[in-house]
């Protein structure tokens, strides 16, 4: 329904998301603003850091985590980082094991010359990251107890 709306799309794969690695050192930056929002995300930095090792997707020497919806925010205030390519997108409702995924016509292969849907290709992961923790490292200067 979403696809065939005419509404405008951005679509971001975690080829994508798995580009921009908020690193230790920008981790660290957010700590020591010891910010309420900061100590909120660095709460789910570590849960997700776990949340890999178990999954075995990462090990215990690896520092840095991926929150997936960093990128979608960031291609909405600095679009410049990104790579985008537009392109028709429909959801494969018929295929044995492919039902429910994206399938994405660039050329219009399949006679869909329209395109409706802009797709992120690539980013500046390490600049998204930076500007990423350098705006919630500014969001408040007093800390107060963490969401719980």
């Amino acid at each position: 329904v979403m696809y065939e709306s005419g509404a405008p799309i951005v679509q971001v794969g975690l080829d994508v998301c798995t580009k921009v690695r908020i690193s230790q050192e920008n981790l660290d930056r957010i700590r020591v603003t010891n910010t309420r929002p900061g100590a909120f995300l660095l709460e789910a930095a570590e849960f997700r850091r776990k949340a890999y090792i178990a999954a075995k997707q990462s090990s215990e020497t690896e520092t840095g985590v991926y929150f997936n919806d960093v990128p979608a925010v960031a291609y909405a205030l600095w679009p410049e980082l990104f790579e985008v390519q537009s392109a028709f997108v429909s959801i494969e409702t018929a295929g044995e094991r492919t039902a429910g995924q994206t399938v994405v016509e660039f050329t219009g292969q399949w006679g869909h010359s329209e395109h409706n849907t802009s797709i992120l290709m690539d980013v500046d992961g390490e600049s998204v990251a930076k500007r990423f923790a350098e705006r919630i490292s500014t969001l408040e200067t007093q800390y107060v107890e963490p969401y719980k």
